[in-house]
């Protein structure tokens, strides 16, 4: 299996890794911003305020007790021929540009598709395009950071602690949706 190599050590990462942060973060920009400019155009705002309010209450509940109702998701991996003997600036375009969005692949947090339903609820396409894009690169960089966190040495964890790790931010993911419900609730608009 194909995977991205390390940063080179000293100040040569940083070039490594500002490519690696553009290369998820860019793409996860349009993305969302596409999406939130064509959600917002064609749902009622409201009709997609109290959608989000619903699917923010019922699975950040499951997520804060521990239940298995996961958002909607995929298992789809990226093939390894797509990046097998490619060069690795070309590896991390394409698993940054499907990694980063976070809509592609494996995500385990019901809170991506909140985002979704949010920007619908916005109601005014390029408000909602440009809130995309701010939350798309935020998504996308963050992921890169979580990436470039595996690679330096020491950087994955045992399996325990991985699991463990996955627990805790299934329940603050869980937590934050409960609060996003009330906050969207309650919100005049």
């Amino acid at each position: 299996m194909a995977t991205i190599a390390p940063p080179p050590p000293g100040r040569g990462c940083w070039p490594y890794r500002s490519w690696v942060l553009l290369a998820f973060a860019v793409p996860a920009a349009i993305v969302w911003a596409g999406i939130g400019l064509a959600l917002a155009a064609l749902l009622p705002h409201e009709t997609a305020r109290w959608a989000a309010v619903a699917y923010a209450t019922v699975f950040g509940i499951l997520e804060v007790v521990g239940r298995r109702g996961r958002g909607p998701t995929t298992r789809w991996q990226v093939p390894a021929p797509w990046v097998r003997h490619r060069h690795e600036s070309v590896n991390i375009l394409v698993w940054g540009a499907l990694l980063g969005p976070g809509l592609l692949t494996r995500n385990p947090y019901a809170s991506i598709w909140m985002l979704a339903l949010l920007l619908a609820s916005l109601g005014h396409p390029p408000v909602a395009a440009a809130v995309g894009a701010a939350a798309g690169l935020v998504h996308g960089g963050s992921r890169a950071l979580g990436v470039l966190r595996e690679l330096r040495p020491g950087g994955i964890p045992d399996y325990s602690t991985f699991v463990a790790r996955g627990i805790t931010w299934r329940v603050a993911d869980g937590a934050t949706l409960v609060a996003v419900a009330a906050l969207v609730a309650t919100a005049r608009g």
